[in-house]
């Protein structure tokens, strides 16, 4: 009887540990990029600039992701939303059944746009909170 009682609640610990883990599993991937993202570098020309020294409004450029997949974006002081997928190293975006790519790379998230055969890269931090 007490090896059946002991037996019982180890099944039961063990089912417990397994769903814990579980739903540890079923956390919002998306988490790591949720929130507001602003422009930090821009790549022009092959030549690296800071943001700041483009005397661009920090409100023309910017991204803001939320858990639920849907996303808002200020680029050249036009605003754009639609939904996301979050992939570990990149996001695909989805905006009016059109689709770009963003990189993500260890807290940062570029964008290349080309500009009559231009390429030109802005880079994008995380702002605090």
């Amino acid at each position: 009887m007490i090896k059946n009682t002991v037996s019982v609640i180890t099944a039961a610990f063990a089912i417990l540990a397994a769903l814990v883990l579980l739903a540890g599993c079923s956390d919002n991937s998306n988490e790591e990029i949720v929130g507001s993202w602003i422009p930090t570098t821009a790549y022009i020309n092959g030549k690296s600039v800071k943001y700041s020294e483009l005397d661009i409004d920090e409100s023309q450029f910017g991204f803001t992701f939320e858990a639920n997949g849907n996303f808002t974006a200020t680029l050249a002081d036009v605003d754009y939303s639609g939904t996301y997928v979050f992939n570990d190293t990149s996001i695909d975006l989805a905006v009016n059944g059109s689709t770009q790519k963003l990189d993500y790379d260890n807290g940062t998230i570029t964008l290349t746009l080309d500009y009559g055969n231009t390429p030109t890269t802005f880079s994008f931090i995380k702002e605090a909170e």
